[in-house]
């Protein structure tokens, strides 16, 4: 079965539903064992907010896998957002370029800027319960609840008709990205948090807008074998 919808926040007119209920309708919903979010930016106020919602909403969620990808591009995200999401259960946060981050006093050379929150179930082959959103809504108060915000919701489960399988595709290209994205990611380990957090009350930089091509970002092998790196990653056993 597949199902799509799009929501509209806009919390100063009032109108359209909220992200916050999404995520709490689709957490309701899915069969999970994992939750993948990217965002660009992450609050200490709004990581608080989702893990209240999703625990209500499903008790698969305490026990899930975490999985968070973030940026701290122009030092955005709150350190002490970074320090709750790892104190979750089950839970692992990665930076994107994040030494690379450091070193540049926190100016990206390409902006992070995802926010998709993928509810699906791990270790399992074939067409699975997978719960998708994704558009503009970061993880932060005002993007769960009141900034204006246009999201989409994809919902696919067993069985799949025929012509629906193809609609599984884009699940397919988002593993394949997050694969790489997150074996090349840098862990949010305490030390660079402190790190992070000492630039960001220093530099904080403006946000500038950018023209012009950007320097390709150095794999340590090329993108196939760094795919196959990442299914060894998540091997139990040899």
């Amino acid at each position: 079965m597949y199902k799509q919808y799009s929501v509209l926040q806009d919390g100063a007119l009032g109108t359209g539903a909220s992200v916050s209920d999404v995520l709490k309708a689709v957490a309701v919903k899915a069969r999970f064992n994992r939750v993948r979010i990217a965002v660009a930016y992450a609050s200490l106020p709004g990581c608080k907010k989702l893990d209240a919602i999703l625990a209500k909403a499903n008790s698969a969620w305490k026990m899930a896998e975490k999985l968070w990808l973030v940026s701290i591009d122009y030092g955005h995200t709150d350190p002490n957002a970074i320090r709750f999401l790892k104190r979750l259960k089950n839970s692992e946060v990665r930076i994107y370029d994040g030494e690379n981050l450091l070193k540049r006093r926190l100016m990206p050379a390409a902006s992070f800027h995802p926010k998709t929150y993928v509810f699906d179930q791990s270790g399992r082959s074939g067409i699975r319960s997978v719960g998708f959103v994704i558009g503009s809504a970061n993880l932060t108060s005002g993007g769960l609840d009141n900034n204006v915000e246009h999201v989409v919701v994809m919902n696919l489960s067993s069985p799949l008709g025929k012509h629906e399988k193809q609609l599984f595709a884009p699940t397919s290209s988002f593993d394949e990205w997050w694969d790489v994205a997150w074996l090349t990611a840098d862990p949010a380990q305490h030390k660079f948090i402190r790190s992070y957090q000492q630039l960001r009350r220093r530099y904080r930089p403006r946000v500038r807008d950018r023209t012009g091509a950007i320097e390709q970002k150095k794999l340590p092998a090329p993108l196939a074998q760094m795919r196959k790196f990442a299914r060894w990653e998540k091997a139990r056993c040899f």
